[in-house]
């Protein structure tokens, strides 16, 4: 055996110390070991509050970003342009055509309107022909009230006539759901003054 080596029985019960120091440390690190459930649990729900709430940062900021965005998207949107005025004279001649060119000056001559070129502007579309045409509260309702009654007595006369007709096409039918289908074709009827226009 040279000189300074170990022997075999030397050398195996260093590696035997060796493991069972490890060993002893193992142990040791086990029983020290925190394994306790409900403080581990304690420790799960803490970390999922701060995802949670760090999750909640983060969309509050994303929020932020995207109001700011649509505030700068719409800052222009929001503002009306000034409505450019129209003349008579542009109206008129969208229903005559161009204005006609001026004449030298010269002799005055008396021009001649012709009633074709008048009628050839269009009606007045604001004004509703079923409007009331009344002045005062009390000739206003008056009228409403005659006018109510002319659709009011049309509709008991459509009524009248068309019960026993749906009765005949649809004999187990009960009342109720006879005055549906007459009112159904009240609603399409051309007797009706709402279809009257």
């Amino acid at each position: 055996m040279p000189f300074g080596d170990k022997s075999k029985a030397a050398k195996k019960g260093e590696k035997e110390a060796e493991a069972y120091q490890a060993k002893k440390k193992q142990v040791e690190d086990k029983q020290w070991e925190d394994n306790d459930k409900k403080i581990a649990a304690k420790q799960d729900r803490k970390q999922t509050a701060a995802e949670k709430e760090a999750e909640k940062l983060r969309k509050a900021q994303e929020k932020k970003e995207l109001e700011e965005a649509d505030a700068a998207a719409m800052a222009n949107v929001g503002k009306k342009q000034p409505q450019k005025k129209v003349t008579r004279a542009q109206i008129a001649s969208v229903y005559t055509g161009p204005p006609a060119k001026p004449k030298p000056k010269g002799k005055a001559s008396a021009k001649v309107v012709d009633q074709d070129a008048l009628n050839l502007m269009a009606p007045n579309r604001n004004v509703n022909p079923d409007d009331v045409d009344a002045t005062g509260l009390d000739a206003a309702v008056t009228q409403l009230e005659a006018d109510a009654a002319k659709g009011d007595t049309k509709w008991r006369a459509f009524e009248a006539e068309m019960t026993p007709q749906v009765k005949h096409e649809n004999p187990g039918l009960k009342r109720n759901q006879i005055q549906a289908e007459v009112w159904k074709r009240w609603q399409r009827a051309p007797e009706n003054p709402k279809n009257q226009k």
